[in-house]
């Protein structure tokens, strides 16, 4: 049979074009019918009906503006029925609908000065433009029209899109040299933005004042609240805009802080639009057999019969007069008349229209409701039962039918079919539609695949516990996609359910009308009547198998227990005993449904939280399980130490390039909107991370790139034990302990006799998860090298090939004793600062410190511990390579400015004068850094290069950054330059307002910040408080790793990747949440540094940590070596000494005194007593800034 051409093309559109739209519609109709829009009824209505009138073909809603057509598709409407921010083009609709009401209602308009519009479009050229410092080149057509357009105006106004994930409204008024600014969620004015804009109006009108002469006065906005609303910006600001030139004719909405009223506004403000453009294209359908159907099916739509998923509500003539509280009504303005809806319950026939059909629209293409039987009685009972059985989610899909036309005034009871077509079967579920596709019908059950493109993943049957898992972090769909299946996974999680029920036994809120005056307004709320069937019927034993549900999740998660023991009959017996009525979920519904909706919902709280966070620092890390997949965990940690595991990437099937881990690190943060609120991006040294640390700083050019400093000391520390000197001791320590560790008896006989010899602890063994584990060993070695002695000499244990290392009184045992004690007198200090550093509290700062007194260890014990002169050579020539590589190769000289801005370090003199600091400065030799720097400052070469880097820290975040202190030197980049030198050179000579350290349990952080915002500190604060918030390593990747690693056995090799992250991380979650998690490094104080001796209670022997070990141990896998990306050695340090003669800090040249007290007492083996007491800062009236200098340009210059 041949097809004519037209039908091969048809059927591609409607596959290529329409069914994805109709997926996306078929959504957004379900954000319609949520019980949060119940109060605005009249609204949702008006909204249904307007787009079932608009078909397919208006595709092009194209705007005329002053400027130009704005194109506009329809299928791009959908996002005004969801929770996601307006993008740009949506924006530019809005943009456009005002300057058409400004263009027609002149009468209107008349109390508001001549006013020019601007869109995003022209918003992005004018700041490339102000960026560049001129208008020409290949804009400057389009920019010149805006000009000549602007010189007739007395205002620019538009909605703008500050920080890169918020809208605001902005008016700036050039000849009163003032600014609007309306934010709706009170946050101080963005001067960036508004200095564009400014800097355009002089280029085109020379009498406009310099943007530093702006006053900056509120714009009259809705409020939004980031808690329960981070969406509806764009609205809230459109809506400012729209007050502010239609006072009359436009109320701004109110309440919209409270949940529901901003969506409620949302929608507002789509159906002035549907209105607007039915009122001037005219796709108004009159079609008169139609508009009965519409009537019925849209009262359907409002009375659905479940309360759960719909509103289940009859539609009243009460709702005209509720919506009239949503908004109040336009004075002037056209208004569209809308029919009444008819009864549901009408059953009316009119068989003068039977067999007609109505208009139908494309966009809510979606199965009918079933229309109850006219035959036999026996019929519509059998129909009842089988709707009876369908879920409520499930009817909630039925109950919406196609629509017809706005505004038919025909009868509703002349279109009803004699004969309406019954539809039977299960309802078509929408979400796992959009994210399956039919395979093969014919089996039985049916086959289904997931819809990502090149993904292979199939389900038979499909299930949403089985569908959801897979689609929410399947990287062949799209994010809209995953986002989708992740929402409707959290909705039903343990932890949603517990808290739906919470929330139904407390008090609930009634909604406020939208606009109601405050005067008039009043708070109505209901308590849940409490009765025996509340904590005894059928409702209070779901409440309690919920909250046991929950618990039972935590408890698997946080355990790390298998998902086996909840099938086991034993398991079963206890609730069986306790809670009869209760029955625990099995193991495929707790692994593969519960705990996966439960990290959904985790996911969804974390990120809630941390866009109301600042200075988030982001670590990432990669590893692989048992069977071979690869995972990639990125982790958000905040300046008071909290840690969220965000994403665990599964990293099969793809090359793991840095261009590729950027993207996914890139992806997280976008989901909570926080690429402004990033300070750090930490990862170790491998060749993948190096990169995409690079390519992150490129697309956050305000955050650090920190290599992770643990992983840098431990190959350091591997470079310095694979020595050959050390290559006999390294083998007796790993025989050793590994022949106790597979001895029971001789653990045994060693605990016996280590009390007599005043053994504390026994041997401890290496492990993959911990660094410089070699050095812990030979130390727990050494400690019980007296007992093990006596255990080899009188022939009760025997250690196959080393036991004459541990006969009495031999030379080999002696020689044992002096290898044991150089080898942990140069990897002890290591060993120890790597544990100090790991903590969550650690700073920048630390990291230099910590790497100060393993070179001050260092040198005491190469010049005691009796090494041949050629191995010390080459401990100092490896030492001063990974210094080189780190601080001064390095990307970036945080440490080294975070240390000296730090009170205590800088006070306490381990930075003296006068020399210069060879391994982190290149500076002439002839040049004399004293003849450069304001007089008594200390270390003048440090001061300088630390000032320099300071200045382009400030320069980079007032370009880059968010910080709304130093926006304000935007434009007054003298100002800038002269205020910082002030502030930076009181600090380095430790007079006012910096002449007192930190107090007692004081941070750096808090310390810094009592400058924030002042005169006298506020600029060097700025920069601190981010450099001390920073967190410079990835260490919350390694513990999650850890746990995965205990959770991913070898009797449980066959786990999935998804499976692992979800329970890493829903442990993760609950116990930061619970302050629970116990963090291994965390100082007594805020304040302080870990100091060494408080490293000994942080290490365990081997028989309590034999449960956790790996059977397959091997001793080659102690330690794995990482890709070392290090340099070639030079032969020279910087001072021209050759390298290996002399350490970092011990040159003639060098700055840096490794025998200040700060250093002894981190290295102590117990604390020092205090010299001196520290003291509280005191409070000091700080004067508000006043800033004269304007113009000049950010360069730091001379400093005298």
């Amino acid at each position: 049979m041949l097809l004519p051409i037209w039908v091969p093309a048809f059927w591609s559109n409607c596959h290529i074009e329409y069914a994805p739209a109709q997926q996306r519609w078929a959504v957004a109709v379900e954000w319609l019918k949520r019980p949060e829009l119940r109060p605005f009824e009249h609204i949702v209505k008006s909204v249904f009906q307007g787009l079932a009138s608009l078909p397919w073909s208006a595709g092009n809603l194209s705007y005329e503006s002053a400027l130009g057509p704005i194109p506009f598709s329809t299928d791009l409407l959908a996002i005004f029925l969801s929770n996601n921010w307006l993008a740009d083009e949506h924006v530019d609709l809005l943009i456009s609908f005002l300057s058409e009401k400004l263009a027609s209602d002149t009468a209107l308009a008349s109390s508001t000065l001549p006013t020019l519009l601007l869109n995003t479009c022209h918003i992005h050229l004018i700041e490339k433009a102000c960026l560049a410092g001129t208008i020409e080149g290949s804009n400057k057509t389009v920019l010149d029209r805006l000009g000549r357009t602007l010189q007739s105006a007395s205002q620019v106004g538009g909605v703008f899109h500050v920080n890169g994930n918020h809208w605001v409204a902005m008016v700036i008024i050039p000849g009163e040299a003032r600014v609007l600014y309306g934010d709706p969620a009170g946050s101080p004015p963005n001067r960036k933005t508004a200095a564009s804009i400014v800097w355009f109006c002089q280029q085109f009108i020379p009498s406009t004042s310099a943007i530093d002469s702006f006053t900056f006065d509120i714009l009259p906005s809705p409020r939004q609240d980031f808690s329960t609303d981070w969406w509806n910006c764009g609205i809230l600001s459109f809506n400012a805009l729209d007050h502010y030139l239609f006072p009359i004719d436009t109320q701004l909405f109110e309440h919209t802080e409270k949940p529901g009223f901003g969506d409620a506004a949302r929608l507002s403000i789509l159906n002035e639009l549907l209105i607007h453009r039915s009122e001037k294209v005219g796709f108004v359908n009159t079609n008169d057999q139609a508009s009965s159907v519409q009537r019925r099916d849209l009262a359907r739509f409002l009375s659905t019969s479940s309360t759960k998923a719909g509103w289940g509500i009859k539609w009243t003539e009460d709702a005209d007069v509720k919506s009239a509280k949503l908004k109040k009504g336009k004075k002037g303005s056209k208004k569209v008349k809308t029919t009444d809806v008819a009864d549901p319950s009408e059953s009316k026939v009119n068989t003068s229209t039977a067999g007609k059909q109505s208009f139908l629209a494309p966009i809510f293409n979606v199965p009918a409701l079933p229309l109850p039987p006219t035959d036999t009685s026996k019929r519509k009972l059998e129909d009842e039962d089988s709707s009876r059985d369908l879920p409520p989610s499930k009817k909630q899909y039925a109950s919406l039918t196609h629509l017809t036309p706005l505004n038919d005034n025909s009868d509703a009871t002349d279109s009803e079919p004699d004969n309406p077509q019954q539809v039977r079967g299960r309802p078509a579920d929408e979400v796992m539609d959009i994210l399956t596709v039919l395979v093969n019908a014919k089996t039985r059950p049916k086959l289904y695949q997931c819809v990502g493109k090149g993904c292979t993943k199939m389900w038979k049957p499909r299930a949403s516990s089985r569908v959801f898992p897979h689609s929410k972090s399947c990287c062949f769909l799209t994010a809209e996609q995953r986002k989708l299946a992740a929402q409707h996974s959290a909705s039903s999680a343990p932890s949603a359910l517990v808290a739906a029920d919470e929330a139904s036994a407390s008090k609930v809120q009634q909604p406020e009308p939208l606009t109601t005056s405050s005067s008039n307004s009043s708070v109505s709320s209901t308590t849940s009547t409490l009765t025996s069937d509340t904590f005894f019927g059928t409702g209070g034993r779901k409440q309690i198998h919920n909250q046991l549900d929950f618990a039972i999740l935590r408890l698997v998660c946080a355990a790390g227990l298998s998902g086996n023991l909840v099938d086991r009959q034993e398991w079963k017996a206890i609730f069986t005993i306790a809670t009869p009525t209760y029955s625990p979920a099995s193991r495929s519904k707790l692994m593969d449904s519960q705990i996966q909706s439960e990290h959904s919902r985790v996911k969804e709280l974390q990120y809630e939280l941390l866009r109301k966070e600042k200075n988030i620092s982001i670590s990432y890390d990669g590893g692989s399980l048992k069977g071979g997949q690869s995972v990639y965990t990125i982790h958000a940690t905040l300046p008071d130490g909290r840690v969220f595991f965000l994403h665990g990437e599964n990293g099969q099937g793809v090359s793991h390039t840095g261009v590729w881990l950027a993207g996914v690190v890139l992806g997280v943060i976008d989901n909570f909107g926080g690429r402004e609120t990033v300070t750090s991006f930490s990862a170790d040294g491998t060749g993948n991370t190096r990169v995409s640390r690079a390519k992150l700083v490129e697309a956050v050019p305000a955050a650090f790139d920190l290599p992770d400093p643990p992983h840098f000391m431990n190959r350091t520390w591997g470079e310095i034990g694979g020595l050959e000197y050390f290559s006999e001791v390294v083998k007796v320590v790993r025989g050793t302990i590994k022949h106790f560790k597979h001895s029971n008896f001789g653990q045994e006989k060693l605990r016996e006799l280590r009390p007599k010899f005043n053994i504390n602890r026994g041997l401890e063994s290496a492990v993959k998860t911990r660094f410089a584990t070699m050095v812990w060993s030979a130390l727990s070695l050494q400690r019980n090298l007296p007992a093990i002695r006596e255990l080899v000499s009188t022939g009760v244990v025997e250690i196959p090939n080393f036991n004459t290392y541990f006969m009495k009184d031999t030379p080999l045992t002696f020689q044992l004793e002096i290898w044991l004690t150089q080898f942990i007198a140069v990897g002890e200090c290591f060993a120890r600062a790597i544990i100090c550093i790991e903590g969550t509290n650690t700073n920048p700062a630390d990291v230099y410190f910590y790497w100060v007194a393993i070179i001050s260890r260092l040198k005491h014990n190469l010049e005691t511990c009796q090494l041949p002169d050629s191995v010390c050579q080459e401990i100092r020539r490896i030492v001063n390579r990974r210094w080189e590589q780190f601080f001064v190769r390095g990307p970036t000289n945080v440490h080294l400015t975070a240390f000296y801005l730090h009170p205590d370090y800088v006070r306490l003199a381990v930075l003296r004068n006068p020399n210069r600091l060879a391994f982190t400065l290149r500076l002439p030799a002839s040049e004399n850094p004293k003849n450069h720097v304001p007089p008594g400052i200390p270390s003048p070469n440090v001061f300088k290069e630390v000032g320099k880097y300071l200045y382009y820290l400030l320069v980079n975040e007032i370009t880059h950054g968010s910080n709304s202190f130093l926006q304000q030197f935007t434009s007054k980049p003298a100002a800038l330059t002269k205020m910082f030198k002030t502030q930076f050179t009181a600090w380095a000579q430790g007079t006012y307002p910096f002449s007192i350290g930190l107090g007692p349990g004081q941070s750096p952080r808090d310390y810094w910040r009592t400058y924030e915002g002042t005169a006298d500190g506020g600029v060097l604060a700025a920069i601190a408080i981010k450099l001390f918030s920073a967190v410079p390593h990835s260490m919350a990747d390694e513990r999650t790793m850890s746990y995965i690693t205990l959770l991913n056995t070898a009797l449980r090799s066959r786990q999935k990747v998804e499976t692992v992250v979800a329970m890493a991380t829903v442990r993760s979650y609950y116990q930061t949440v619970d302050a629970q998690k116990k963090r291994r490094g965390r100082s007594k104080t805020t304040g302080e540094a870990l100091r060494f001796f408080d490293t000994e209670r942080l290490t365990r022997e081997i028989e309590d940590s034999t449960r956790h070990e790996d059977p397959d141990y091997e001793p080659s896998d102690d330690e794995e070596e990482e890709e070392d990306n290090a340099e070639p050695a030079p032969t020279q340090d910087n001072g021209g000494s050759p390298i290996g003669t002399v350490l970092p800090g011990k040159e003639p040249s060098s700055e840096l005194d490794l025998t200040t007290r700060v250093v002894r007492e981190l290295l102590a083996d117990a604390p020092m007593p205090l010299v001196t007491p520290a003291y509280l800062r005191p409070k000091v009236s700080i004067p508000e800034i006043e800033i004269e200098e304007a113009g000049g340009s950010f360069e730091l210059g001379e400093w005298v």
